[in-house]
């Protein structure tokens, strides 16, 4: 995979300046991918920044099918294996846990190889031109937030993504304080009810997005 690619003038000649790769990590689901991508395509239209979004292959399989090999608009694609494989169908979507397993215990060594290879060549290719390396940050997924660690590890910035509505990030945001309030159990399981006439909600995911968000990348930082 490509680690920086030429800008070019009006005049179709490269000016030899190395465009920032920019790599993107969605959470592999339906609501995550599509708006990481447009985030991807509104940078590289500025012309100096070369985005990679990385995708587990099964998702990857489902982009290409549906738009051919690359994100478009000068991003692109890079296929991780998961180790989830196909419906009978080839359309069949894997279960959370499944997606959770794959996250945890497979991606997080493939970005960290693609982020190392980065720097590696980069640092080879551009230092006699004094250029810093050109892997800019690593844009992550809250829900994905296995990648900040890699980010860490690799002497990337990490920057958070929210594709949904600011609402419901506030409401990740605060779990912390609900948990520290007893509103909200840190195992997932029912504390009170906040109004009789409210359908009860499931803990659990409050308690993956406090593990993730809280735990591992740290409200604070990202």
């Amino acid at each position: 995979m490509g680690t920086g690619r030429k800008l070019v003038d009006g005049d179709g000649e490269g000016d030899g300046a190395a465009a920032a790769v920019v790599v993107l990590v969605p959470f592999p689901a339906q609501g995550h991918v599509t708006p990481m991508l447009h985030l991807a395509r509104a940078l590289a239209a500025r012309g100096d920044v070369a985005p990679t979004v990385v995708l587990p292959d099964f998702i990857h399989r489902r982009v290409v099918r549906a738009g051919g090999n690359g994100g478009g608009g000068g991003v692109a694609l890079a296929s991780f294996p998961s180790g989830i494989p196909d419906g009978d169908d080839g359309d069949g979507a894997p279960g959370f846990a499944s997606i959770v397993h794959a996250m945890e215990n497979r991606m997080p060594a493939h970005l960290e190889r693609v982020l190392m290879l980065m720097r590696d060549d980069d640092d080879d290719r551009l230092a006699a031109a004094g250029r810093r390396a050109a892997c800019l940050a690593v844009v992550v997924d809250v829900l994905a937030s296995w990648a900040v660690p890699v980010a860490a590890r690799c002497g990337v910035a990490a920057v958070g993504f929210w594709p949904a509505m600011l609402a419901s990030y506030r409401v990740v945001a605060a779990i912390p304080e609900l948990v520290d309030k007893g509103f909200v159990s840190e195992y997932g399981m029912r504390c009170c009810n906040v109004q009789s006439s409210m359908h009860p909600i499931s803990g659990f995911l409050l308690s993956f997005f406090n593990f993730n968000f809280n735990s591992r990348s740290g409200a604070n930082d990202i």
